[in-house]
């Protein structure tokens, strides 16, 4: 598993969300997008030609989303707590990598 996977992996344990995420690295334009593919899946998908690093800063940006779907679906009060609990995260998993 590379950096990605483990804090993927990590995030899902630290930052539970009431739906099933499905995390998909995939050939894209843009860099990340999120949707909900059936009222109960969410759908991350992230730019796999992306550098590891930068796949991390768009999946913790688009759990933000995942985070408030369904709820305001923009970049708001609830995104910005989701996504803080993600980063929140990231720092540690960071501090506690081996």
């Amino acid at each position: 598993m590379n950096r990605f996977e483990k804090f993927a992996a990590f995030l899902r344990e630290a930052v539970p969300l009431e739906n099933k995420v499905v995390i998909r690295r995939v050939a894209m334009g843009d860099e990340g997008s999120t949707s909900m593919s059936d009222r109960r899946t969410i759908t991350i998908c992230i730019r796999k030609d992306a550098p590891i690093a930068t796949q991390i800063d768009i999946l913790i940006h688009e759990w933000g989303h995942a985070y408030e779907y369904d709820k305001t679906r923009n970049h708001g009060e609830t995104w910005g707590r989701g996504m803080s609990k993600a980063y929140e995260a990231w720092e540690e998993f960071r501090d506690n990598e081996n």
